[in-house]
């Protein structure tokens, strides 16, 4: 939902519109806490451990669910396609029945449930 500060009056000028992009940019993007950690929230990756942390909570993930929780965090609000997660997360091409991906989504909505804040929730008809 869109706030006051999201709009400009006309005419505006550069400076004031460049400013306008850089806030909404650091708003949505992730923020670095330092090399190796990327920070959602309050849900901090620490990428060379390969480990989630929650507030003062450690969440285990296995690698690939890791990887995917990843996957969903730098996009946050955008839909997904089964296929190119398969493919970034298991390196290859989805094999036609395959449901590894499906277990993974699912073992990931239990793991992440219990912290609340942010819902996996499927786009039907989006590959």
């Amino acid at each position: 939902m869109p706030s006051a500060n999201d709009y400009l009056i006309k005419p505006f000028q550069t400076r004031v519109f460049i400013a306008h992009i850089d806030a909404l940019l650091r708003r949505t993007s992730p923020q670095k806490s330092h090399a190796g950690r990327e920070r959602f929230g309050i849900y901090e990756f620490d990428l060379a451990a390969e480990q989630v942390k929650f507030g003062d909570h450690r969440i285990g993930l296995p690698q690939k669910e890791f990887e995917l929780a990843l996957q969903f965090f730098r996009r946050l609000g955008e839909p997904l396609c089964h296929s190119r997660l398969f493919e970034s997360i298991w390196m290859k091409s989805e094999a036609a029945h395959s449901r590894a991906l499906d277990t993974q989504v699912s073992m990931l909505r239990t793991r992440l449930r219990p912290h609340n804040g942010y819902r996996l929730t499927p786009v039907y008809r989006t590959g």
